[in-house]
């Protein structure tokens, strides 16, 4: 339509296994006199000159095209990246992973969410794998379809590590056959978007499922302040919560244990542990380990049996000021003042 506007002609010349060639030729010079309705008779041939510019450009286009493209980040850009992360989770802004194949989609579907989030990219399943067991992002948006490792396998891998389980995934596919849906559920998958979808629909599923990730993190904050015995949800991470809530009732009166500890439990790094306790509970490890800590101490100081110096020993803190601090630190009152109370 827009050739034929222009009064021009379009061709295709195809070969089988070599490719194709598609010529758009239009008239560089038409007069009042020219039939307009008969666009073979108008003067397509540029000068020498122009013929021999355009013949260079479509080589130097058709060379650029067969040259493959360098999409890997240099360690520069990905120390730059890495600061830009750090930067959005000081600032409470969500950190998402896009995992597309195709340059032009992913470029577009990150300029789309870079309004209200943090956005990193991947160019295929294995570097989508990468950079989250590295950066630990909110959530996951990935193709199915990709070189390398594939969008199934990837959120398999990320779903079966302890690292990234937390993590939601929604998957983007053209494909529409219920198997392959199922597929992608069974791989531990949180949603399932079919192309093409409007930008609309994308940010509203991101937004709802990191309202329901920021949901539960609220309910087992609640739970670990009210009572840590009690703590019970039904997720990839209640194995590993449950553990540390054992650990820590095994090492509660030792004063020597700290974060590191807990980190070298489940043979990760300090900085792997305390993101993902961070996305699990939304606080830190020191947090978890304290108000573990002091729910006890209330539970014995309701009983008001023991002194508070006592109980100091008994949860782990070697010096009953630092405790009598910590306790008014969460409680806003003295261990004195809360027996009274309760």
């Amino acid at each position: 339509d827009l050739v034929k506007i222009h009064y021009g002609k379009i061709q295709v010349k195809s070969e089988l296994g070599k490719g194709s060639c598609f010529a758009v030729h239009i008239p560089f010079a038409i007069t009042d006199t020219d039939d307009k309705t008969n666009p073979e008779k108008f003067n397509y041939e540029p000068s020498s000159y122009l013929s021999e510019n355009i013949q260079h450009d479509i080589e130097a286009v058709s060379n650029s095209l067969q040259k493959p493209k360098n999409t890997e980040k240099t360690i520069a850009d990905k120390e730059i990246e890495r600061k830009e992360v750090e930067e959005a989770r000081k600032a409470d802004k969500p950190i998402l992973l896009v995992v597309e194949d195709e340059e032009d989609l992913r470029n577009f579907i990150c300029d789309t969410l870079r309004e209200n989030f943090m956005v990193i990219e991947a160019a295929n399943g294995k570097k989508g794998l990468e950079k989250t067991l590295d950066i630990q992002p909110d959530l996951i948006v990935s193709d199915i379809m990709m070189p390398e490792m594939n969008g199934l396998e990837m959120t398999r891998q990320i779903k079966d590590n302890l690292i990234s389980c937390h993590i939601p995934v929604i998957l983007l596919t053209a494909k529409v056959a219920h198997d392959q849906k199922v597929a992608g559920y069974e791989t531990g998958a949180d949603a399932y978007i079919e192309k093409p979808f409007s930008n609309r629909m994308l940010k509203t599923r991101i937004q709802n499922l990191l309202k329901i990730r920021e949901q539960l993190r609220e309910k087992l904050k609640r739970e670990l302040i009210l009572d840590p015995e009690k703590v019970t949800i039904s997720s990839s991470d209640d194995k590993m919560l449950i553990e540390i809530f054992e650990i820590l009732e095994e090492k509660i009166a030792d004063s020597n244990f700290d974060v590191e500890n807990m980190s070298q439990a489940f043979h990760l790094s300090r900085s792997h542990f305390s993101r993902k306790i961070k996305q699990i509970t939304n606080l830190s490890p020191k947090q978890v380990l304290d108000k573990f800590r002091l729910k006890r101490a209330c539970q014995l100081l309701e009983q008001n049996q023991l002194t508070i110096s006592e109980i100091a020993y008994m949860v782990g803190f070697d010096h009953p000021n630092s405790f009598s601090r910590t306790f008014r630190k969460y409680y806003s009152m003295s261990p004195s003042e809360y027996v009274s109370q309760n």
